[in-house]
């Protein structure tokens, strides 16, 4: 029986409302009206004049802050995109102002423990989204939600007022994304409070690793990922003591693929931490990533060449995964638990208790039924609604096994 469905990539269409914004933008642009002005004085000095606060926090972010911009005004991308990484830029950097307020107003914060939080590592498909939601879902467990994380300090002192203006303001944000690449929603449906990933707090200090290939910034990316991360993981560190600070957590648990990258400084700042990898035939990360990053690379340049979309990913990956191997056997083995995505599928509640006995995790006895109560609820992003191929991206399954092999004979991951 054949099947007929367009590719999520395929759906991608010229939208009427991004070329009139696209064209007035770039109408402002040659008039010098100042839409999207990016050298680093504007962008401090705006946020400077909007929060009325002058401290900045460690100064490597204005490095950081420097070589971003010098790249965004190298790279021909279109005016929406310029303007989208432009209020990146000033809304980190007014983040940090606010931050560095709320520390100086509540110093007691950094005293305060992050014990052994969970982090859990893999690339994308490999069932990380699944294991952050079932393993934060009992009571002592936390996972961040995404208006946590957008804005990952408190607005008001009353929680409630708080928690609706923060929601108030990543909802905007989120609703003007969504119309402009709707079809990210069948890659990840994201939502104000859907539980998300650690990047958007490692972006307070700029640092958002290996998005050159849906972004184009090369240079900066070359340049942050030979950059020593330590000082972005303690702030990283001091972010969710805030979020302790302002609810007591008893223990985080944490999801991002640029953690398998970044387990050197992970270790240092949270040398106690539990780490947690998930493993799968890595032509089924690669292909989905790299249709993600197709997306991406269509709306900051207008056109895209998949199959060199799919060499970059294919090559990130690779080197990701062959850094973190490296540095793993240089530590202390007894803090990582690996889990292969077949037998995370088959059993998910058991795996969740594999991992709970393992690192010896809390448990008040109602996690068991917190698990069994989530994985009874409908899935939004079900499997299905994100259709692509490997072939899509010029990927060749045998040889992406070949140039994977080490990791996949290391852990014995099915292919």
């Amino acid at each position: 029986m054949s099947v007929d469905y367009e590719y999520t990539l395929s759906r991608t269409k010229e939208r009427l409302i991004v070329n009139i914004v696209n064209s007035l933008l770039k109408m402002g642009q040659k008039l010098d009206l100042g839409i999207y002005k990016l050298d680093r004085e504007t962008i401090l000095n705006n946020a400077i004049k909007i929060t009325g606060y002058k401290n900045f926090g460690n100064e490597k972010y204005i490095e950081v802050l420097d070589r971003l911009v010098d790249n965004i005004n190298k790279v021909d991308i279109t005016p929406l995109s310029k303007y989208f990484l432009n209020f990146i830029a000033r809304k980190t950097t007014m983040n940090r102002l606010y931050i560095e307020n709320y520390i100086e107003k509540h110093p007691e914060i950094e005293d305060i423990p992050i014990e052994s939080p969970v982090f859990i590592v893999g690339f994308p498909r490999t069932g990380t989204t699944l294991l952050q939601n079932v393993l934060s879902s009992g009571d002592g467990y936390r996972s961040l939600y995404l208006w946590e994380l957008a804005t990952p300090y408190p607005l008001h002192n009353d929680k409630k007022k708080d928690k609706k203006m923060r929601i108030a303001k990543i909802d905007m944000v989120l609703k003007m994304l969504k119309r402009a690449v709707p079809e990210m929603t069948s890659v990840h449906d994201v939502g104000v409070n859907t539980k998300e990933e650690c990047w958007i707090l490692l972006a307070n200090s700029l640092y958002i690793p290996h998005t050159d290939i849906g972004s184009g910034l090369i240079e900066w990316n070359d340049w942050l990922i030979k950059m020593d991360r330590t000082w972005v993981y303690k702030e990283y560190k001091r972010l969710l003591q805030i979020q302790a600070h302002n609810m007591p957590t008893e223990k985080f648990v944490l999801k991002c693929p640029s953690h398998l990258f970044n387990l050197k400084p992970i270790m240092k700042i949270f040398p106690d931490a539990c780490i947690v990898w998930t493993h799968r035939n890595p032509i089924n990360s690669i292909a989905s990533t790299s249709s993600l990053m197709s997306l991406a690379r269509k709306f900051f340049f207008g056109y895209v060449n998949q199959k060199q979309v799919g060499e970059m990913v294919k090559n990130c990956f690779y080197s990701i995964v062959m850094e973190a191997m490296k540095l793993r056997g240089k530590t202390n083995n007894n803090q990582f638990y690996d889990i292969n995505f077949e037998i995370l599928q088959k059993n998910i509640s058991q795996s969740v208790k594999n991992i709970r006995n393992y690192f010896e995790l809390p448990h008040n006895g109602t996690h068991d039924k917190a698990v069994q109560d989530f994985l009874n609820m409908p899935r939004k992003d079900k499997p299905g609604k994100h259709r692509y191929t490997p072939e899509q991206f010029g990927l060749d399954k045998d040889e992406v096994i070949n140039k994977f092999g080490k990791y996949i004979d290391k852990f014995n991951i099915k292919v």
